[in-house]
């Protein structure tokens, strides 16, 4: 049986874009899950089975994912954290969570959105801030004391 056969990428699909729509804004999402599968036929001769289909496909996409941050430099645009902070929890602790984030630097903004919305580990987030993991770690720490003096005020 051919490894083509085994994998039912359209059944995998569904599990694809929520991995996606999870950890990038709205619009990308497609282009994400649609440049995860053509890295995946292309790969298809190397695929050993180690890991489940799914399993393969979603460390694809994490490598897409960042490659997406990467490419934007992990510009991160107030629409889209707002549209993520709505989709989330419609509260009033939501529209008081936006205004707190957006009264920090934007560097801890960055960090918060990159760990909290977006879900990279601390490795992720520094490769696509272009600073160390130390760096990364200590700007999260910074960031989360940052928030956390804002929401007691």
């Amino acid at each position: 049986m051919s490894v083509c056969s085994t994998i039912r990428f359209h059944d995998l699909m569904p599990a694809l874009r929520r991995q996606a729509a999870r950890r990038v804004p709205w619009d990308a999402v497609d282009d994400i899950v649609q440049e995860t599968l053509l890295a995946a036929l292309e790969s298809l001769p190397g695929y050993r089975g180690d890991a489940g289909p799914q399993t393969w496909l979603a460390r694809i996409m994490r490598f897409k994912i960042a490659d997406f941050y990467r490419r934007r430099r992990a510009v991160v645009d107030v629409d889209e954290i707002e549209e993520t902070v709505d989709g989330c929890v419609d509260s009033e602790e939501a529209r008081i969570l936006r205004v707190l984030l957006w009264s920090l630097k934007p560097e801890y903004t960055r960090i918060l959105w990159l760990r909290f919305w977006a879900g990279f580990q601390f490795s992720e987030c520094a490769e696509i801030l272009g600073i160390s993991l130390d760096a990364t770690k200590s700007r999260y720490r910074r960031a989360i004391q940052a928030l956390a003096r804002e929401w007691q005020v």
